[in-house]
């Protein structure tokens, strides 16, 4: 009989009124590459829950070999929709400051919103993040199928078992 054990280190920053979740950090293994996910919004509050998102994006990346990553978004809101009124209100600079930071601790940045972006008012929102994280452009990947013509979210059916990157261009 063999036994296994792996510990996975969590941890979470949120903004002082709770509202906002900015970072979440996944650790398992530190000799390893890491990545920032960005994502749409987080979905919970917790650091210790996982949603759909979050379990297929950390099972790809440790088939990609890294061993952590950052989970951030586009909207650090908690629970936010996606409703344009609401879309004005759910980051802040706080939030963008540590992105910016973050990026300087991992190895590749990994964009993985997918079309929501078609939206004028998100692509603005991304255009404003893609100028902070200008001087990491060559870290930057779009998450993407085989024929990469478009981003996709980790939830898409068409990178759910596997991923791959396109260089996005600034």
């Amino acid at each position: 009989m063999k036994t296994e054990k792996e510990t996975l280190r969590t941890e979470a920053i949120f903004s002082e009124d709770g509202l906002h979740r900015y970072s979440q950090l996944r650790e398992w293994d530190k000799k390893m590459p890491s990545a920032m996910v960005i994502t749409i919004a987080p979905s919970h509050q917790s650091n210790l829950q996982y949603d759909l998102t979050n379990v297929l994006v950390m099972n790809q990346l440790i088939e990609l070999g890294y061993g952590s990553y950052y989970a951030v978004n586009l909207y650090s809101k908690i629970g936010l929709s996606h409703h344009l009124k609401e879309l004005a209100t759910g980051w802040d600079e706080a939030g963008d400051a540590l992105i910016v930071e973050q990026a300087g601790h991992v190895d590749q940045i990994i964009l993985a919103y997918g079309s929501i972006t078609t939206k004028k008012e998100v692509a603005e929102r991304e255009k404003l993040l893609l100028e902070k994280l200008q001087k990491h452009h060559e870290k930057i990947k779009l998450l993407t199928d085989d024929k990469q013509k478009q981003g996709y979210h980790p939830l898409s059916p068409k990178v759910r078992k596997m991923w791959r990157f396109k260089n996005l261009e600034i």
